[in-house]
């Protein structure tokens, strides 16, 4: 099962296999290492856990709640430390939506080929990654 989700991972989000300088450096950011629902905002400069459960009442509920039209968020599901999908951007016309599998073990960061382009698409990648997953 596990191959399967990952060739249709790929199949969805291609991949890039490049190597950071510090590749162990996600190991201290909760966003990337504490299971649950958390909110990256103000490009970057914000970060908080929404919730440390995951659900599909819970992603829909948060994401939901967010300002798309007017502000920039990055909105992250980590079903396992290192293993997470990113949805964010914004539709104020300019940035754009997109979406990110990253598992940190097997060196994977794929973007999705074709962004989502409203909030109930981002809301049907998450659930489809994490519903998967289980």
């Amino acid at each position: 099962m596990k191959r399967l989700l990952t060739g249709l991972f790929l199949t969805l989000f291609g991949t890039s296999t490049s190597d950071p300088p510090n590749q162990n450096a996600w190991q201290s950011d909760p966003t990337e290492t504490l299971v649950g629902i958390h909110l990256i905002s103000d490009y970057g400069s914000k970060q908080v856990t929404l919730s440390t459960e995951i659900s599909k009442e819970l992603i829909a509920k948060e994401l939901n709640k967010l300002d798309w039209e007017n502000r920039f968020f990055q909105f992250v599901v980590v079903v396992s430390p290192g293993v997470s999908m990113e949805v964010g951007g914004s539709l104020n016309g300019i940035d754009g939506l997109s979406a990110m599998y990253r598992d940190r073990h097997n060196q994977v960061d794929a973007v999705i080929k074709q962004p989502p382009q409203t909030v109930h698409e981002m809301q049907n990648i998450l659930e489809m990654f994490y519903f998967g997953k289980r």
